[in-house]
């Protein structure tokens, strides 16, 4: 028999128990009873000395064949479906023989129950105000933006990257603290439905509402079921909660409907009441130079998108009581994630916006992109938008419509959808007699060929494509020719 020995865990204590765990889930036990969770993953190999491990059965593998491996690791305890466990008796037994003081928690929906495990034990963490951030577009850098700002006055816990969905909130749940004031975690949702999930297991006392546009249409069908799925985000508020909308957001009166907590808006007129020499400058790739309360503020991330993004985390700010300085300091020291109007300079400069796309995305990015003076050729690079459904067609030419009427010297289109795209530009180019060079490729490998063979010093290039389409894989060819200096 193998002695687990001591535990160390950076927080120096357990999340929860198996007594815990069988309450919440009402799971059966196999193994020890007793036994302490300090944290939960559901990927094996990001196992460690005392964490309970989750086997999901996702498309691209099950995580029932890493049984073995977990407890290697250090795990204490799986959870796992009846069925796996009905005919896996043999190798259950060898484990906890093996292993000292370990456990199985069999259950019949392993996603099920994490969810239910998330909602038990955050139920039980009291002291954090708990703000949900959710919309179309915009949610991972408005958390960011709110992040930063918070973390000026209180202690603050966020979302891990994009982890938004009824998997990734459940995991970000448990790195929530007694010690924290505010907890900050994205709601992302693909699915009707899964807002209801999403707001059982976090139960937000402040919901921001980014937007509602076209991401995950397809699905939705339509916008006002979106905006309906986003509604279902407050479904825990009392009168004495906050929901923050966007002033130009068409769905607000709908959003805002029969709340009985105070609403909210943010938006340059929204912030104008509150700071009456509230200004901006744009500094083009730099980002924005804002002026509120007497002081200037220097916003690295550009896109006028963005700049709403960050009015919504300064309205947010000075309603919880933050002080002009700290939103300033929270804001100028907000920090992004890759894929998001990430600006690569060098010979050339790049603009990588490949973490997701939908109609809306599309269209901002390449009007801040059109925005820009530039002595040099600006070159798009589009591929496919996924999760548009029927819409998918229409939202395509779309596009094409609007890249051919753009800044764009030269414009390439990458996918099976973005052919559409390709079609409709070169009809319009056609029609209005204009000479740009318009390519399309089925194969990414063909279009990395020809756009590194045709880019040169002083380019300006933006990538824009669904996450899926992995179109950011150019950034690395392009850069090693070019050279690359992160901006």
């Amino acid at each position: 028999m193998k002695d687990r020995g001591i535990v160390t865990m950076a927080d120096s204590c357990s999340i929860f128990s198996t007594k815990d765990l069988c309450s919440w889930t009402g799971g059966r036990l196999e193994g020890a009873s007793h036994v302490s969770v300090f944290s939960v993953v559901i990927d094996s190999r990001s196992c460690s000395e005392g964490c309970l491990f989750v086997a999901l059965s996702g498309e691209r593998a099950d995580g029932h064949n890493f049984i073995e491996d977990v407890f290697k690791s250090g795990a204490v305890g799986a959870v796992v479906i009846c069925e796996w466990a009905d005919s896996h008796k043999e190798l259950i037994d060898n484990i906890l023989i093996t292993y000292n003081e370990v456990f199985f928690l069999i259950v019949g929906d392993t996603l099920k129950a994490l969810q239910q495990s998330a909602a038990g034990y955050l139920d039980g963490v009291k002291h954090p105000v708990k703000i949900g951030i959710t919309g179309s577009n915009g949610k991972t850098t408005t958390k960011e933006f709110i992040a930063s700002v918070l973390a000026e006055k209180y202690s603050v816990v966020k979302t891990k990257g994009n982890l938004n969905s009824e998997i990734g909130l459940a995991l970000s749940v448990f790195d929530i603290r007694e010690q924290h004031d505010y907890a900050i975690m994205e709601m992302g949702i693909n699915r009707v439905g899964e807002m209801d999930i999403l707001a059982d297991i976090l139960k937000p006392e402040i919901v921001v509402i980014t937007n509602i546009g076209s991401a995950h249409i397809g699905i939705f069908k339509n916008i006002e079921t979106t905006a309906f799925e986003k509604r279902r985000s407050v479904k825990y508020f009392n009168k004495n909660s906050f929901l923050f909308l966007n002033e130009n957001e068409s769905f607000k009166d709908f959003l805002a409907e029969g709340l009985s907590s105070e609403v909210i808006y943010f938006g340059e007129d929204s912030i104008r009441k509150l700071y009456s020499d509230f200004a901006y400058v744009d500094l083009g790739l730099k980002g924005w130079m804002l002026h509120f309360g007497g002081l200037d503020v220097e916003v690295a991330i550009p896109g006028k998108h963005n700049l709403v993004n960050a009015i919504s985390a300064c309205v947010l700010g000075n309603k919880i009581g933050l002080s002009n300085l700290q939103i300033k300091q929270g804001l100028e020291s907000a920090s992004f994630v890759s894929g998001r109007t990430e600006i690569i300079e060098a010979e050339l400069t790049l603009i990588n916006d490949c973490y997701n796309a939908n109609y809306e995305s599309f269209e901002k990015i390449v009007t801040f992109a059109d925005s820009l003076e530039w002595a040099g050729r600006k070159i798009y690079i589009f591929g496919d938008m996924k999760e548009l459904g029927s819409l998918s067609i229409g939202i395509h030419e779309k596009a094409g419509e609007f890249a051919v009427e753009s800044a764009a010297d030269l414009i390439f289109f990458l996918g099976a959808d973005m052919k559409l795209s390709y079609e409709t530009a070169l009809n319009k180019n056609e029609a209005l007699k204009k000479k740009k060079s318009i390519f399309y490729f089925s194969n990414y490998k063909e279009l990395e060929v020809k756009v590194i063979r045709l880019l040169k010093e002083g380019d300006l290039v933006l990538l824009k494509a669904s996450n899926s389409m992995r179109l950011d894989r150019l950034v690395e060819p392009v850069m090693a020719k070019f050279g690359s200096i992160a901006c």
